[in-house]
């Protein structure tokens, strides 16, 4: 099966409007410890985000992890 991907885009404005969409690999398939990281969004208060994911099965989104730091 061919490699399966994951786009995500970002608002910063609480969902009024969106950024492009970022591109990253999910791995194949069975690969279940492949893990999808996006770094650099900037800086907001209100983010939002858009996940597309392409896939001839069923993806599930297990978990999400935000690492955040107050800016100065």
């Amino acid at each position: 099966m061919s490699d399966r991907k994951v786009w995500v885009a970002v608002s910063k404005d609480g969902g009024h409007t969106f950024g492009d969409f970022r591109e990253r690999s999910l791995g194949e398939l069975g690969q279940y410890l492949q893990t999808v990281r996006f770094r650099r969004f900037g800086l907001a208060r209100d983010f939002r985000l858009k996940i597309r994911v392409t896939s001839p099965i069923r993806a599930d989104l297990m978990t999400a992890y935000v690492d955040a730091e107050p800016a100065e």
